[in-house]
């Protein structure tokens, strides 16, 4: 399957910024503190999803899995994806191809794996040893001396040495099926040994007959239907032709990979095993994908998730005809069809940091796709961060992430913002004022929200009940309770607010709430007076109780806070405790008419507290 990685971006579909916040969205995440200012917390999760897997150009494999499945012939399959060409016999193909099965900083050994026949020679087809029953040619590179050091062994005894400045060429005899012994894999054909100039490794490449080399690819199972083993076996055999004479690995001095970033070859070891696609090779034999005459690439890959993509969008050139976007209706049922990809927060900025292009040196905000292909496949998206902002390709934020294709989009849980606990410190001690207290929050969507509550030292008190919660400004409260319905002691409760998607993607926020009922039953009787000396409501009496000892203050003030009269500053025993005013300031003089506040503040060296009511003085 060719799946080439390191796509190069160029001109295509560009969606103005403007534009990407609605069509295609722009996706904020949290800072790195605990409860970011954008309202995701750090240890929040969400999810990625996309559909296909692989690069999405040319032919998709499943496809041509479910399509063969219905009746569909490999004539009519291959001009289905690729536009405009035929599926013919094509002479004066190249008849081998040259691929690199084996690398390694280290040595390669070859022995004959089925049968012993075999000569070890130069380049140049000189015989340096015969080979045997038993016998195994080791080789390994000095760069520094340019020199191969060539060891003969049999039966594990070294029988001969050499060091030469030409490569190693192994040559079956008829019959002789060569074993590369580092991995242990069996080809036919010969197997060049060598080192690879521009990946710095060496190499064991396999000299092979196209037509045998196509019966050793392990790209799709031996259970296929036949039609799509043939439609394999077709572009299997165009894509090796077309390598053969446009090398993808020249550097290195063989034409294609083993692997699938080019086409994945197992050799004998797989043909052995594969009767069906040895039959599917026989049957197509000399046929490949045309257009206009001339042989094309053929790319393909598993699974387009119902849409290919135009290859200058994924590897940059120009336009290809017979490579353009093709929606096709038979990619599901597939387990890569679409996905997901669960993930936290945590484990999205260590993803992001694996590459320079994508790593923030501040905090990661928010990501924004740029481009996209005729697919929704991401071509350029940008990571936003408060150290700057980068641009990179969809495949590299696919490289990064792990993820399976670069049609993907970000799946965000509910967000949190504007967060306050009304009131901030309350007193749950049954004398209806400030029995409770709730914490606010706007929700970014419609959610699940539950409140969790700890104490000082982490330790858990209090679970809500998950509730739904429309999107907008909502609340969720706490009666100053254990999970026993035991009323808490006085001191600091952590909140925790979790937001439930229905993906399961969370987001939490939190905040301190402080439960202080040193100061209780505040209250005034009368709440009325009229203090005119006829013995009829003269006086009022203020109340109120005491948890523990503390310097207690009351205090008369009018409607905008000044000071009235001072009525008691001592310390108090705990207790319930009371005081008269009689309607007069500090000076004796009756007050006027209106509404006036009183406060009692009361502080125990630890905690403080401090209730307000009102009084109206009439005439």
């Amino acid at each position: 399957m060719w799946r080439t990685h390191r796509p190069r971006p160029r001109s295509g579909r560009r969606f103005p910024v403007k534009m990407v916040a609605v069509a295609v969205s722009v996706f904020l995440l949290g800072q790195s503190a605990a409860y970011g200012a954008t309202g995701y917390s750090s240890s929040a999760s969400l999810t990625i999803t996309g559909r296909g897997r692989a690069h999405g150009v040319g032919l998709c494999m499943t496809s041509v899995m479910n399509m063969s499945k219905k009746g569909w012939k490999y004539t009519s399959m291959l001009p289905y994806f690729y536009r405009g060409t035929r599926v013919q016999y094509k002479k004066g193909l190249p008849r081998n191809v040259r691929v690199g099965v084996y690398r390694t900083t280290g040595s390669i050994s070859v022995s004959g794996g089925i049968g012993s026949s075999f000569s070890i020679r130069t380049a140049s087809n000189r015989q340096i040893w015969p080979g045997g029953a038993g016998r195994e040619i080791t080789v390994s590179y000095s760069p520094s001396t340019k020199l191969y050091s060539l060891t003969l062994k049999r039966n594990g005894t070294v029988i001969g040495s050499k060091r030469i400045a030409s490569v190693v060429r192994i040559v079956p005899s008829s019959g002789t099926i060569l074993k590369v012994v580092n991995d242990g894999r069996m080809y036919r054909g010969n197997i060049e040994l060598r080192w690879g100039a521009a990946s710095k490794k060496m190499w064991a490449v396999n000299s092979v007959a196209i037509e045998l080399y196509l019966r050793g690819i392990g790209e799709e199972p031996e259970s296929w239907p036949f039609e799509g083993l043939k439609t394999l076996a077709v572009v299997s055999r165009g894509y090796a032709a077309y390598r053969a004479l446009n090398p993808k690995h020249s550097g290195d001095g063989f034409a294609i990979c083993n692997t699938g970033d080019c086409q994945a070859y197992v050799g004998y070891n797989y043909e052995r095993n594969a009767p069906r696609l040895t039959k599917a090779v026989q049957a197509t034999s000399g046929r490949v994908v045309t257009y206009r005459g001339a042989l094309v690439v053929t790319p393909y890959f598993s699974n387009s998730g119902g849409m290919t993509e135009s290859i200058q969008y994924v590897w940059g050139g120009s336009a290809k005809p017979w490579l353009r976007a093709v929606r096709t209706g038979y990619a599901k049922p597939h387990e890569a069809y679409s996905w997901s990809v669960p993930l936290s927060f945590q484990s999205l900025r260590i993803r992001l940091a694996r590459s320079s292009a994508t790593k923030l040196s501040g905090d990661l905000v928010g990501f924004r796709i740029l481009s996209t292909g005729v697919s929704p496949r991401i071509r350029t998206m940008q990571v936003v961060g408060s150290g700057g902002t980068k641009t990179a390709s969809g495949a590299t934020f696919q490289k990064v992430l792990n993820l399976q294709s670069t049609w993907f989009r970000f799946d965000m849980p509910p967000r949190m913002t504007s967060v306050s606990v009304v009131p901030a410190s309350f007193s749950p001690d049954g004398d209806y004022a400030a029995d409770l207290t709730r914490v606010y929050f706007t929700l970014s969507e419609y959610a699940r929200v539950n409140l969790r509550v700890y104490d000082a030292s982490g330790a858990f008190v209090y679970s809500s009940a998950w509730v739904p919660r429309r999107a907008g400004r909502t609340y969720l409260a706490w009666h100053g309770k254990n999970g026993d319905g035991d009323r808490m002691p006085d001191g600091r409760y952590r909140f925790l607010v979790t937001a439930l998607d229905g993906r399961n993607n969370r987001n939490y926020t939190g905040a301190w709430v402080t439960v202080n009922t040193l100061l209780s039953f505040v209250r005034e009787s009368p709440s009325t007076i009229t203090p005119n000396g006829d013995g009829i409501d003269d006086t009022t009496t203020i109340s109120f109780v005491l948890a523990r000892p503390a310097a207690t203050n009351v205090q008369v003030k009018t409607s905008s806070g000044s000071i009235v009269r001072s009525l008691m500053n001592q310390p108090l025993a705990a207790g319930s405790h009371d005081t008269v005013w009689d309607g007069r300031n500090g000076a004796g003089t009756t007050v006027a008419a209106g509404t006036y506040l009183y406060s009692v503040s009361a502080d125990d060296g630890t905690y403080s507290s401090l209730r307000s009511r009102r009084i109206v003085v009439s005439r």
